[in-house]
């Protein structure tokens, strides 16, 4: 969605003002949907951040330190969806004024690098869980 980056008023603002009423009720629908959604996703990360945090250890390799850290960094993750969420929310239902739209854009850029944090170390973690399966065979 564009209106999460959006960062300024006025971009915001000329966001908004291209939607139509179809365009209003399914983006508030969406923003809704994904609390649930993040409710997911956050605890699905951090598991298998885990998962790979475990794979590293077996492997005796340094990264199995960090997987603990980068789990609980999802929570933050979900934190900042929340608060992005909960900014769009109040500039689609109302005025849009400051910070609105500099809290979404932030929140968004900090829940996107965390997430793409942890699916990194989780890739790394699959990759190191397949040299164990290699080293066994």
């Amino acid at each position: 969605m564009d209106l999460e980056f959006a960062g300024a008023v006025e971009r915001a603002d000329e966001l908004l003002a291209s939607w139509d009423a179809e365009t209003y009720r399914r983006g508030i629908i969406r923003v809704r949907l994904d609390f649930i959604y993040l409710a997911a996703y956050v605890p699905a990360i951090a598991l298998i951040c885990l998962w790979a945090r475990d794979a590293f250890q077996m492997r005796t390799m340094r990264a199995g330190i960090l997987g603990t850290s980068v789990a609980w960094l999802q929570v933050i993750a979900g934190l900042a969806d929340s608060l992005e969420n909960a900014a769009l929310l109040r500039m689609m239902q109302g005025t849009v004024k400051h910070p609105w739209p500099v809290i979404a854009r932030w929140s968004a850029v900090v829940k996107f690098s965390l997430v793409l944090a942890g699916l990194g170390y989780a890739a790394a973690g699959v990759l190191a869980r397949l040299l164990v399966s290699d080293g066994d065979a």
